[in-house]
């Protein structure tokens, strides 16, 4: 049976899935750089987060769902958000929520205005059941694909 916390592992393993200048990051801790923020505890913001990819000048925020991405998704999205530009002030914060449905994905997308992107498993990135690790770069792929598009090798 699927769960939330396996589609959260594919993102940790291959966070390429939402961002082609994304790489595996070890575990860290909130306000560390070149981490990964996996299931962080937000105190004094009533959560803890999914994953957040820090780089030295960014953080990838993503909120995953088992299921629908939707309004409630995006309101929990906000106060993460909030709460981590508390943390890192310097740096830009780009959200993704990641589900397997979004019904009302336009009027969504709309209210989001550019603050995430909505990446759908099997829509906007492959399958759980359908990705492969590119044995030449690592990267998360679609195992339907004839090459990589990390690093353009053929896939076998």
């Amino acid at each position: 049976m699927l769960r939330e916390r396996n589609l959260q592992n594919i993102i940790r393993s291959f966070p390429n899935l939402i961002d082609a200048r994304l790489k595996w990051m070890r575990r860290g801790r909130l306000g560390e750089t070149n981490v990964c923020l996996d299931e962080t505890n937000l105190k004094g913001w009533g959560g803890k987060i999914d994953l957040a990819f820090v780089t030295e000048d960014t953080v990838y925020l993503v909120e995953v769902k088992l299921d629908v991405v939707d309004e409630g998704t995006f309101i929990q999205f906000a106060r993460y958000e909030a709460a981590l530009r508390d943390a890192y002030p310097s740096h830009e914060i780009r959200g993704f929520l990641v589900g397997t449905r979004c019904p009302n994905r336009k009027t969504l997308e709309k209210k989001l205005g550019g603050s995430a992107r909505i990446i759908l498993f099997g829509q906007d990135i492959p399958a759980p059941n359908a990705i492969m690790r590119c044995k030449n770069c690592q990267a998360g792929v679609d195992c339907h694909g004839k090459s990589c598009p990390i690093c353009g090798k053929t896939l076998q």
